[in-house]
């Protein structure tokens, strides 16, 4: 879940709430009898920001740096490019976990608004630590339908593969 508060026309005061959740099964067997196991591990994320969207350069590029939880500094540049009905999207971070190593993420996205209700949308994410750790990835399918004609409001449906596994998310985006 995230907010995005004007500060003034370009510059926003951003808070997000997430987290995730697995949840394991384990069968055992015995003979003639068996059980099934099931434990679940998960953990919050939450971060706070400031952003700013630079409105007169080519791609509308924006800016933000926040903290995050797990505490973090996060950084990020980001921008789009529009030729109706395609939408390119492009947006480069870093993050400096205490105590970890700093992590770059690299992320790619193409979106197609398909008539006035249905948008779909396609992308990667590449995350690159700067340790000893591998690299990791994902890529993203998403389906959005609009709640009104202006295009103030939107329900999705997001599909995440990768090193987290698979994901599903529902999405809601609108104004308060």
């Amino acid at each position: 879940m995230g907010l995005s508060y004007r500060v003034a026309p370009d510059l926003f005061l951003e808070g997000r709430l997430g987290g995730g959740y697995t949840l394991f099964g384990e069968r055992r067997d015995y003979g003639e009898a068996g059980e099934v196991l099931w434990r679940g591990e998960g953990r919050p994320s939450l971060g706070v920001g400031l952003a700013y969207r630079f409105p007169d350069l080519w791609g509308r590029p924006r800016v933000r740096l926040g903290l995050g939880y797990p505490w973090a500094l996060e950084g990020e540049a980001s921008g789009s490019l529009l030729r109706d009905p395609v939408v390119a999207t492009w947006a480069l971070g870093v993050s400096y976990p205490w105590g970890g190593v700093p992590v770059l993420g690299l992320g790619l996205g193409l979106s197609l608004v398909a008539n006035e209700v249905w948008s779909l949308g396609l992308g990667a994410s590449l995350f690159l630590p700067l340790g000893l750790e591998p690299p990791g990835g994902a890529l993203l399918l998403r389906a959005g339908y609009a709640l009104d004609p202006e295009g103030k409001g939107e329900v999705g449906v997001r599909v995440r593969y990768g090193d987290g596994g698979f994901a599903l998310g529902l999405e809601l985006t609108g104004p308060l």
